[in-house]
């Protein structure tokens, strides 16, 4: 038998490496226990575990999504490669140059386990199933992880759900010439004000949401887009900050989302985003993983 520790990175599901025990690990006897219970006495609180040495440690090397794709030894040498389709199947796997998977390989997507018995990846709190990219039981959270409770990350390339529960978005990697929602060197921040061109039925102003974008602090880029005076005669003063992004796309989603929410409380404007809107898809798709983080 064989033992494998695994190490994750802090706070997530990544691998990093795994340690073997060329055995099984062994389990302190469980007596009966007599009443009163006396915890001096019990076995297990007692017991001071010696270390024991790994026989074998290996590293993982992980894509963008933190899904292990490849195995080296201390030494670096690659010793088991493998791919993966669209949806976390296996497509193939090698070890020492050939062969087929090995119980070494047995992380798939980050937090999902291969179930050797069931063909089905264990996934914390539930079973998914590769094939049909869905889970096979309903979410534990019901529809705070969507209103699809079957649903796996509609895209598996940009979003990760490391417990089963809720997709959360993989850290930007790229540049914006292959992942639109990266990292554009500026300051993009969404402002919400009363505006008091437009009141309710009540006298109360309606909000006005907008978006400004730049270089320097929030607060500072606010500042500069007050600075020339607002076309709905909005005060400075009466502006508050509800987002900051690095993104562009990610920030006209956000605009755009927190415009629609506000329902009869928005002023009269026009959606930030267009329905006729090329980029609107991808613009909604930044919002999401910007919210998700």
């Amino acid at each position: 038998g064989r033992t494998t520790h695994y190490v994750f990175e802090p706070g997530t599901f990544v691998p990093v490496a795994h340690g073997v025990m060329n055995h099984i690990e062994e389990m302190l006897h469980q007596p009966r226990y007599a009443f009163p219970y006396d915890i001096d006495r019990d076995p297990v609180w007692q017991h001071k575990p010696t270390p024991k040495p790994f026989d074998d440690i290996e590293w993982h090397q992980c894509d963008q999504l933190g899904t292990s794709s490849g195995i080296t030894d201390k030494d670096g040498k690659l010793t088991e490669q493998g791919s993966y389709k669209a949806w976390g199947a296996s497509a193939e796997s090698s070890k020492d140059g050939g062969g087929q998977l090995t119980t070494n390989s047995l992380l798939r997507f980050q937090g999902q386990y291969f179930d050797t018995e069931t063909k089905l990846h264990y996934n914390r709190y539930r079973y998914y199933d590769p094939h049909t990219g869905r889970f096979i039981s309903k979410d534990p959270i019901g529809f705070l992880g969507g209103l699809n409770i079957f649903i796996f990350p509609s895209n598996p390339v940009q979003w990760t759900d490391p417990y089963g529960l809720k997709k959360k978005a993989a850290p930007s990697c790229c540049p914006t010439e292959t992942d639109p929602c990266a990292d554009d060197g500026k300051t993009h921040i969404v402002y919400q004000a009363p505006d008091p061109r437009h009141k309710d039925q009540n006298d109360n102003p309606l909000i006005y949401t907008g978006k400004a974008s730049g270089y320097g602090t929030p607060a500072s880029v606010l500042s500069r887009r007050f600075s020339g005076g607002h076309h709905r005669k909005i005060d400075l003063s009466s502006a508050t900050i509800i987002h900051t992004t690095d993104s562009y796309a990610a920030v006209r989603g956000i605009e755009h989302m927190e415009k629609v929410q506000l329902g009869e409380r928005a002023t009269k404007q026009n959606n930030p985003i267009g329905g006729r809107n090329r980029n609107k898809p991808i613009y909604m798709e930044c919002a999401e993983r910007h919210l998700a983080k």
